[in-house]
């Protein structure tokens, strides 16, 4: 991946966690990567499977693992699902 899509993907996070903490989204008191992918999924209405599996995926590269972070430092923590 060169450095500009690493650049993209990590704006794009940025923006995203921005836009989900104004809508109200929190992450869930989850004790499995930090309550962010189930937060998604609900979010979303996908199946935390799905969410996770490409989590994990994209966490395998140095800017996926800055984009999960982003999403942890940013959005809220807040119920249990």
């Amino acid at each position: 991946m060169s450095a500009v899509a690493s650049i993209f993907m990590v704006v794009f996070a940025i923006v995203t966690a921005i836009r989900l903490e104004r809508q109200g989204v929190t992450r869930d008191t989850d004790p499995l990567l930090f309550g962010v992918c189930s937060s998604l999924a609900r979010h979303y209405d996908l199946s935390v499977f799905w969410v996770r599996l490409i989590a994990v995926a994209l966490i395998g590269h140095p800017a996926g693992t800055l984009c999960y972070l982003v999403f942890v430092s940013l959005l809220p923590t807040g119920k249990k699902a």
